[in-house]
């Protein structure tokens, strides 16, 4: 819906999507499976309607706590894409700048400066798995390893594979 975008977009729109679509269709039992910044979403979702999600699996996702936002281990990461926004995405969009054969669209800043709300009870019940992508490299020195030690000090189920951060594109 990048005909949408405005500069209220934020991660509480984000969440609300998702929850909207869950309580709108009526669904229960869901998997939610998350990748890169949509772990973050994914968190949310499940901090809002923890009895609908069955399962959650983080692709090389952020697995933030309480207050955190997206950027809060990633100052030089802010640093660039605000500038990105303010030079080419009229202050709120991060403008694509790579090969783009997905037609992938700007991504508003605003979700990932805002910190998310999490209720711990309700992360805790929802079964989930975390897999770092680790480029090919040793795992330790991915930028992704610190929410990989987050999730095996959370308990979740773990895997580390050799594959990049968008496997998807992989050809």
């Amino acid at each position: 819906r990048s005909h949408l975008a405005t500069p209220n977009i934020d991660l509480d729109t984000h969440i609300r999507d998702v929850v909207n679509l869950i309580e709108f269709d009526d669904l229960n039992a869901v998997v939610l499976v998350s990748h890169s910044y949509g772990g973050v979403v994914a968190q949310g979702v499940i901090s809002a309607m923890p009895d609908r999600i069955a399962e959650v699996i983080y692709i090389d996702s952020h697995l933030l706590e309480d207050g955190e936002c997206y950027f809060t281990h990633h100052a030089k990461s802010q640093e660039q894409l605000t500038r990105r926004a303010n030079e080419a995405g009229n202050g709120f969009l991060i403008p694509v700048d790579w090969d783009n054969p997905m037609r992938d669209t700007p991504h508003p800043l605003a979700t990932l400066v805002q910190p998310i709300k999490l209720v711990k009870a309700a992360q805790d019940r929802v079964p989930a798995t975390y897999w770092l992508l680790a480029d090919g490299k040793e795992a330790e020195t991915d930028e992704r390893f610190r929410y990989y030690q987050r999730a095996v000090k959370r308990g979740l189920a773990t895997r580390i594979l050799p594959w990049n951060h968008n496997p998807q594109r992989a050809r």
